[in-house]
């Protein structure tokens, strides 16, 4: 089912399904046991069930070209806006059967399609190398980033890029092992990835610096 709606301000399409539910898919595939960690796999890029019909790209960039995106399956909605710069993890009291997506778009956007493509590609190919985190999303209910495990989540599948910029928006603090696994610990695990971070606070700050600072 697809429906279109164009107004004053924006143009929306929503595009649902009545299949098993994208998050149960992955689950099924993955063995992901939360919705949560099938969203952080998602927005990393380059996950697919199926490697020889599609490549895992269409999420990764379509959400990003978009002023407004959300996606609606069994209990779980997702969204992300990106004026004000807003994530939102939701449980749903309904079930919804299948997969909705909305994709809403500014009528006066000048975003261009290229503006999104060429920041995350490398080389005369033109070959998928980067990706962001938004470290937001390996917070799961009202734990805190403070253990090896939660870094190797983030870190799982960064072999597939050359370059990685981790996203500390709204995350307030961080452990120390954390923040050692996630910046030392992982220039051993994937050398030929460089990492680099944004929108760390004054508390993150310190643990990121002290985890750089280790081997010197």
């Amino acid at each position: 089912e697809i429906t279109f709606l164009t107004n004053f301000l924006y143009t929306e399409i929503k595009i649902k399904d009545n299949g098993i539910g994208i998050f149960k898919n992955l689950e099924n595939n993955f063995q992901l046991i939360e919705p949560q960690y099938a969203l952080l796999e998602l927005f990393k890029g380059k996950l697919t069930s199926d490697p020889s019909r599609h490549s895992g790209e269409g999420i990764f960039f379509t959400s990003r070209m978009f002023d407004f995106f959300r996606i609606r399956s069994g209990f779980y909605s997702f969204s992300k806006d990106i004026s004000p710069d807003l994530w939102v993890i939701e449980t749903m009291q309904k079930k919804l059967k299948g997969t909705e997506i909305t994709l809403r778009l500014d009528n006066h956007s000048e975003r261009q399609i290229n503006d999104v493509f060429f920041k995350y590609v490398v080389g005369d190919d033109f070959k998928f190398a980067k990706t962001d985190v938004r470290i937001q999303l390996a917070e799961y209910g009202d734990e805190y980033l403070v253990s090896r495990s939660q870094a190797k989540r983030i870190l799982l599948r960064l072999e597939k890029f050359t370059e990685v910029m981790f996203d500390f928006k709204n995350i307030e603090n961080i452990g120390p092992a954390f923040a050692d696994e996630l910046f030392r610990v992982s220039k051993n695990t994937y050398p030929k990835l460089e990492i680099k971070y944004c929108n760390a606070g004054r508390v993150v700050e310190i643990f990121i610096k002290k985890a750089l600072n280790a081997d010197r």
